[in-house]
């Protein structure tokens, strides 16, 4: 079983050592240089583990809490037939549901995701029509919704002990450093809308990652 573990960076924060503590699985550190965005960086690590098994994305400012967080997600993952998982945003989602260890979220980040080679084939990867940042990631999260990747017709599966294995700095609003300032990501968020609601609302449930 080949599990890659990919880390997303613009190279303006130390990443957590915790990412690279007694792991037997392949990391893969991408710096988004030229700054072209959340997709792009994503889709570089998913073409770098194109054939593993499993893939877990973080962002730099998320990451595990302690050893055994692949195996968790995995087991949980195959024992209730996920494929796709994001981390839910705790704050200021919703509660779609539970059933014994998973709960079903109406909401799904970015800085942490799980998928495994079903979910990779499937939907593939991120739509680069977006310009630079908003809306990537809720719109690869719809798709995979669609294809029936993620154990709900209108939520995301997370398992309850996710939230002990994994910690992201953002939802905690713990951030010290911006990755780019909250103008431009308003501004960036209104251009890409309409592409966004394109994407949701059309047929093509696969992108290509390479």
């Amino acid at each position: 079983m080949k599990i890659g573990v990919g880390v997303i960076t613009m190279g303006l924060r130390e990443i957590n050592p915790k990412l690279f503590e007694k792991t037997a699985h392949e990391i893969f550190v991408y710096t988004d240089t030229e700054r072209l965005g959340p997709g792009h960086a994503r889709n570089q690590v998913l073409a770098h583990f194109d054939g593993f098994d499993h893939v877990f994305i973080f962002d730099d400012d998320c990451y595990p809490t302690r050893c055994g967080w692949e195996d968790y997600f995995i087991q949980e993952a195959q024992r209730y037939g996920i494929h796709y998982m994001a981390l839910p945003d705790i704050f200021g989602g919703k509660l779609a549901g539970h059933n014994e260890e998973i709960t079903y979220w109406f909401s799904a980040l970015g800085c942490f995701l799980y998928q495994d080679k079903e979910a990779m084939q499937t939907i593939g990867g991120y739509n680069l029509a977006y310009n630079r940042y908003g809306y990537e990631d809720a719109a690869r999260s719809h798709r995979a919704i669609k294809a029936g990747l993620t154990g709900h017709d209108e939520a995301w599966g997370f398992p309850i002990r996710g939230f002990g294995f994994i910690h992201s700095e953002d939802v905690f609003g713990e951030n010290p450093t911006p990755n780019i300032q909250t103008s431009e990501k308003l501004a960036y968020i209104a251009q890409n809308q309409p592409i966004y609601q394109k994407e949701i609302e059309g047929k093509d449930l696969f992108y290509p990652y390479k």
